[in-house]
């Protein structure tokens, strides 16, 4: 059986348990209650102690072990939510697909985009442009009065038709900040 200075003096052999122990005989100290600590030797019957033998054989040597700890609901959900969002990141960042909305929204994230329609038709590139129409096989061609290929780029900043609208085409060097700015203008939020 041990004291509360017994205790202190035996943890507090090495300066980095010092604190750590002086935290718990505060604690012991402020308990109403009597606390008693005491050695129980090895094999001697008492039930809490096999299991714990048992447990920890069975952790020795590998095999897995089936306990179950009941959390709470906040704790699964925080953790299926980070879980999910990593999943949808891997495959945002892998898949072929959705490559032309990838360039205004590279990272997802379960913050809501919301964009006016018009916008959102741009982003993702389907709406009424000839390219997407064709593709369904509701257009016989692809290409524009003009003759150019009839895609969400190209109505948006060269199209002779749609001038007044035009935004300024960027280079190939600042596409990535021309997309961005875009998705960013308060403009295009619904």
């Amino acid at each position: 059986m041990y004291s509360k200075d017994a205790y202190f003096k035996s943890s507090c052999s090495s300066p980095a348990k010092l604190n750590y122990s002086r935290e718990i005989l505060n604690i012991w100290s402020s308990l109403r209650t009597e606390v008693v600590i005491s050695c129980v030797k090895g094999r001697s019957g008492v039930l809490g102690n096999e299991v714990a033998d048992q447990l920890a054989r069975q952790g020795a040597h590998g095999s897995t072990l089936n306990i179950n700890i009941d959390l709470p609901n906040s704790c699964l959900k925080k953790n299926l939510k980070r879980f999910f969002l990593e999943i949808w990141r891997d495959r945002w960042n892998l898949l072929e697909t959705g490559r032309r909305t990838f360039l205004f929204v590279p990272q997802v994230n379960i913050n809501r985009a919301s964009f006016t329609s018009i916008t959102n038709q741009f982003i993702i590139g389907h709406g009424p442009f000839v390219a997407y129409l064709h593709r369904f096989g509701l257009c016989s061609h692809d290409r524009c009065v003009c003759g150019a290929k009839g895609d969400p780029n190209h109505y948006a900043t060269v199209c002779p038709v749609t001038k007044p609208f035009h935004f300024t085409k960027p280079s190939a060097e600042n596409l990535s900040t021309w997309c961005e700015n875009i998705v960013q203008d308060k403009r295009s939020l619904a």
